[in-house]
């Protein structure tokens, strides 16, 4: 599944999220809580993806915060240039980019806890998603707020962050949650060497969106039946599929309901 959100905050904060490196805190009545659920050393895996960062010089580096930071603040890597203003915008009115969640199914997340090619094979499906969203959807715009229209430009700028997990914030339990976070910052490079805004186009009732959808569902099954698994719809797949049987020791139980998901089993 893909949700498109609009990034808000500061670039700070957001690239703290992303990384999502393990922390210790103290709450007010003294008890010890984490936040984050990886390590000091690096944070969530992460790479940069698109043209807009190979041109940078990015592209397949795992992410930094510096360079999240300053992609989505506007500054062109390589050449310095500071597009944050471009087109009468401010730091206040200036969107700094979108973020697109792949979520992978639920019981796509579950056999990923005791195997890590799964992982892996999500990752891959993601990177086909992304690729159609650059060649279908990266639009730069052209004008103050693309009031002079936007003309397709091919090419984004966006670090791919991995969360395994999610943690409840109440009672802090993590459950398996395998999912990217595409950040996709503000900018774009025209055909004429231009760095401007950029804007995504969802397509008439979002039908680019739900292609992407689509080729993530396609690339993922693809690369899991490849691991040997086999997939299968349930009877009742437009409302709720059974996750039916899991590999022993994995722990999260059977015959759980899950909505929008297939039933993976060993061949």
């Amino acid at each position: 599944m893909i949700r498109n959100t609009h990034l808000t905050g500061s670039p700070a904060d957001v690239a703290k999220y992303m990384e999502s490196k393990h922390e210790e805190h103290l709450t007010r009545s003294g008890e010890q809580r984490a936040t984050g659920y990886y390590s000091m050393a690096g944070g969530a895996p992460s790479e940069w993806f698109g043209k807009g960062a190979e041109a940078q010089g990015l592209q397949g580096q795992q992410v930094v915060a510096e360079d999240m930071i300053r992609a989505l603040s506007g500054t062109v890597k390589h050449t310095g240039e500071d597009i944050s203003t471009r087109g009468g915008q401010t730091a206040e009115t200036r969107r700094m980019g979108e973020e697109l969640t792949i979520a992978a199914p639920k019981s796509v997340s579950i056999m990923a806890v005791e195997d890590p090619r799964i992982v892996q094979a999500h990752q891959m499906a993601v990177r086909a998603a992304m690729k159609y969203v650059e060649s279908e959807m990266v639009h730069a715009r052209i004008g103050k707020g693309g009031g002079k229209g936007n003309d397709f430009s091919g090419n984004l700028t966006a670090g791919l962050y991995v969360h395994e997990d999610a943690r409840d914030s109440a009672s802090g339990r993590v459950a398996p949650h395998l999912h990217t976070h595409a950040v996709i910052s503000n900018m774009t490079q025209r055909s004429d060497g231009t760095w401007v805004g950029m804007k995504l186009d969802w397509g008439h009732d979002n039908e680019k969106k739900l292609a992407a959808d689509s080729v993530y569902k396609a690339e993922l099954a693809r690369e899991i039946k490849a691991l040997g698994y086999q997939i299968e719809k349930g009877p009742r797949c437009q409302g709720s599929c059974r996750l039916s049987e899991m590999e022993s020791g994995v722990g999260w139980g059977r015959k759980v309901d899950y909505r929008d998901e297939t039933l993976l089993s060993r061949t």
